[in-house]
């Protein structure tokens, strides 16, 4: 029989196999003789184990533990239990290790012991949050009630009929209020100047969009003003002496102050300078600065859409009222 298997010529390893498997009772002492009889003997030869192929000799001397032990090196992948502790250096057999551990009745117990604290610490975020959620709903329920116990629109009465008029006598005696400080804002301070003193609760404007201002002249009519441009000019005139008495005293100071240089000095007094005459219509042109001055009053003074409104007395009919309007535009 052995032989018959000498003589026998096979194109494929596989059948080689299939052969010796159907016709030799011990395939594996079989093998090793016909191994040794072609010189094809594939054994280890730090331990002697003998392999069917050159891949299965080659995982054994890389991975196998007493073979690695014979030849006094360690192993290049080791796979560690954390369970306990034991190493191995083939994957299956790791595997395998770990399976016995999955059905180990300790770590059964274990693996509960997680689970229970994994519930226990969600059941105790979930708390947290739910107590978050009733402070938020609290808190959203006190501001609702504080806005439905707050009036939706508080309005300030203004009553036209009781304006201060715009007369001459009025403006000069208020331009004493002028301070330097409004001067070196620009228009923001002549705006914040003229709501303070003289249009002080006598001014109102009745459309943002188109700017209109109200207020009574100096006949005590009640009158238009597109952009306030009649009244800034008026303003202006009554602020003449006080302007320049106030721009020469802070002239005075800037040269007084030796912190400063020449330049710093120059450039100080040109922009006083340039408010000061800014706010003059020029042949009754408005200029950029009354432009920005009108933008700067209107932001400041009373809105029609905050105020209740009395322009007619009792004893006057609107007719009479609306006959005693004057419009100043362009």
């Amino acid at each position: 029989m052995y032989l018959n298997i000498i003589n026998t010529i096979f194109k494929y390893k596989d059948s080689l196999f299939i052969f010796l498997t159907k016709n030799v009772k011990n395939v594996k002492n079989d093998l090793k003789k016909f191994l040794l009889y072609n010189k094809m003997e594939l054994s280890c030869q730090y331990c002697n184990k003998i392999f069917g192929t050159k891949g299965s000799l080659k995982t054994h001397q890389l991975k196998t533990k007493y073979c690695l032990k014979l030849q006094n090196v360690c192993a290049a992948t080791i796979y560690s239990c954390t369970s306990c502790s034991k190493t191995f250096t083939i994957k299956s057999s790791y595997d395998r290790h770990l399976m016995r551990h999955i059905k180990d009745p300790n770590t059964i117990k274990l693996k509960n012991e997680i689970e229970e604290l994994k519930i226990k610490h969600s059941d105790e975020t979930l708390k947290n949050a739910l107590e978050q959620v009733k402070f938020l709903q609290d808190h959203i329920l006190q501001l609702s009630m504080k806005a439905v116990s707050t009036p939706k629109n508080t309005y300030n009465t203004v009553n036209i009929e009781n304006f201060t008029a715009m007369t001459h006598e009025h403006l000069d005696d208020n331009s004493k209020n002028l301070t330097i400080d409004h001067i070196n804002k620009g228009p923001r301070g002549y705006a914040e100047y003229m709501i303070n003193y003289p249009c002080k609760d006598s001014l109102i404007v009745t459309d943002i969009a188109r700017m209109i201002f109200k207020y009574k002249d100096e006949n005590n009519k009640l009158c238009v003003d597109i952009a306030a441009r009649n009244l800034i000019n008026k303003i202006s005139k009554s602020l003449d002496q006080q302007n320049r008495a106030l721009i020469r005293k802070s002239f005075d100071d800037i040269n007084a102050d030796d912190k400063l240089d020449t330049v710093e000095k120059m450039n100080k007094m040109a922009v006083l300078a340039a408010y000061c005459d800014g706010i003059k219509f020029m042949d009754g042109t408005p200029t950029e600065f009354t432009r920005r001055l009108g933008r700067e009053l209107m932001m400041l003074t009373p809105k029609k859409s905050d105020c209740v409104i009395k322009e007619i007395d009792d004893e006057k009919n609107i007719s009479d009222v609306e006959s005693e309007i004057i419009y100043y535009s362009d």
